[in-house]
């Protein structure tokens, strides 16, 4: 989910971004084209159905129960996207989200319900 995030972190971009750079010099540039992008694979991606997995399902589609793992300092995968898809999917979460000192936030898991309650 939130692909766009995901992209300029990743070593398998790095031939885009050879043709990025040289058009869109300022990373502001280059991350508003990807949040441009993001928007026209909102229908494909998680994005555009991660309401429906857990409850109000698609038509023909039953609700899942689901089980996100995610892995805090990926230097590849942010774990704010999973965090993203956690809050939408109405996922509950495991509190804390991280050990203490691993994330900068105060309350990383903000928009999530802890599994406890």
């Amino acid at each position: 989910m939130n692909y766009n995030l995901l992209l300029d972190r990743s070593v398998d971009f790095d031939e885009y971004l050879l043709v990025m750079y040289p058009a869109y010099p300022k990373r502001y540039d280059r991350v508003i084209c990807l949040e441009l992008a993001q928007l026209l694979w909102i229908a494909a991606k998680t994005d555009g159905y991660a309401n429906h997995v857990t409850s109000d399902p698609l038509p023909g589609t039953p609700a899942h129960e689901v089980l996100l793992l995610g892995a805090v300092g990926d230097h590849q995968v942010t774990e704010y996207s999973l965090r993203v898809e956690a809050a939408t999917m109405g996922a509950a979460a495991h509190v804390p989200i991280a050990a203490a000192g691993r994330v900068a936030e105060t309350n990383p898991g903000w928009l999530l319900t802890s599994i406890d309650q």
